[in-house]
């Protein structure tokens, strides 16, 4: 880690340009303010990309069926859901990038719209 990332993170970035925007909104420029909430926006999509959440299984059964694949982390591959069970256990039913259909419990396997960070 360089001496900019230990001075300040993504988090701490966007908590500082936040509380900037809040106090200053009438002081400055409606250009700057804009620039400022772009900067915002910007922060928060590399700080989601780097530092993914796992996939809640209500919103892994909201891709079933998409053309949009999920990373399975423990599986180090990517994966189109084709069903999601709950009963009698939370199960997903997917095709991995070699056309496989397979399955894995919920709770066996970790699921992101991105790989995280350190996988990658």
């Amino acid at each position: 880690m360089n001496e900019i990332e230990r001075a300040m993170t993504s988090e701490d970035a966007i908590k500082n340009l936040t509380a900037y925007m809040y106090y200053a909104l009438d002081e400055i420029p409606k250009d700057v303010g804009n620039a400022i909430s772009t900067a915002i926006s910007a922060l928060r999509v590399q700080t989601e990309r780097e530092n993914p959440k796992p996939l809640t299984l209500e919103q892994l059964r909201e891709r079933e069926n998409r053309k949009s694949p999920v990373w399975l982390n423990k599986a180090k591959e990517w994966a189109f859901i084709a069903s999601v069970n709950i009963e009698p256990y939370a199960q997903a039913w997917y095709f991995n990038s070699r056309a496989l259909a397979k399955t894995c419990l919920f709770h066996h396997e970790s699921f992101y719209d991105h790989p995280p960070k350190d996988d990658a």
